[in-house]
């Protein structure tokens, strides 16, 4: 049986880790034993961002259990966080009152929005952001996935366990094994994304059976925020309907 496993951005792995251990190693063992659980042989594994590192962990301590392995704009490294967040930065994605705010801004004022998430992620001019703000707000799918991805960093009191716990294990994390990666993988990442692009190029260079996808002048939401964005999602989605 052949399913797919959804690792999400900071603070919604919290289910896997904080049950059975704060660490990423914890994270990976207890998804082996869901595997288990649910009679799962193999699993395509899907992670964004702070999902990065307990995907890695459970295709390096798990390998049978994982056939491909898509890796997006993915935490690989120990990592501080959050990175060049300021003050105004912190209260909208790291509080309750502020995931309203950034609700309300998103459907009064999609502009702004965008403009903010792609800006606090990525270190793109303010010519090449303004670019990629113009064109998304005339494609209604962008749109649609800016406002997914604003309303997955809702109900932040439920989460904030678990954000706190991901920004602390980032700063402590081992170093990844790559080379113990066996699945085929693709490593998929903004060249101007903020989160550490040298990362992507490190797993990339490191996992044998590796392939990259390199977005250029993405941000860290680049796969769904970009003028390539569609593009790049029908890219993911053949690499896993190839590999799986």
């Amino acid at each position: 049986m052949l399913v797919s496993v959804y690792l999400p951005p900071v603070g919604l792995d919290i289910w896997a880790h904080l049950m059975a251990g704060e660490s990423y190693p914890d994270a990976a063992d207890t998804m082996a034993l869901l595997l288990d659980k649910l009679k799962i042989d193999q699993v395509s594994l899907v992670s964004i961002s702070g999902g990065g590192p307990p995907a890695y962990q459970l295709a390096i301590r798990h390998p049978d259990r994982i056939k491909t392995l898509v890796a997006i704009d993915s935490i690989a490294l120990k990592t501080a966080m959050p990175a060049d967040f300021n003050y105004l930065s912190n209260t909208l994605y790291f509080s309750s009152l502020g995931q309203i705010i950034m609700g309300y801004m998103a459907r009064k004022y999609p502009k702004m929005v965008l403009r903010e998430l792609i800006k606090d992620n990525s270190f793109l001019t303010k010519e090449e952001i303004a670019e990629q703000v113009n064109i998304a707000l005339n494609d209604p799918m962008q749109l649609g996935k800016m406002m997914r991805i604003v309303r997955s960093m809702g109900n932040f009191g439920q989460r904030k366990a678990g954000v706190m716990n991901d920004i602390k294990q980032f700063t402590k994390m081992a170093d990844t094994s790559f080379e113990k990666v066996q699945c085929p993988s693709l490593v998929v990442h903004g060249t101007h994304d903020n989160l550490l692009f040298y990362q992507a190029v490190k797993a990339r260079d490191n996992i044998q059976k590796s392939q990259s996808l390199w977005v250029n002048k993405g941000s860290h939401f680049c796969s769904w925020i970009h003028p390539e964005s569609a593009s790049v999602q029908q890219q993911i989605i053949t690499y896993l309907t190839e590999h799986s």
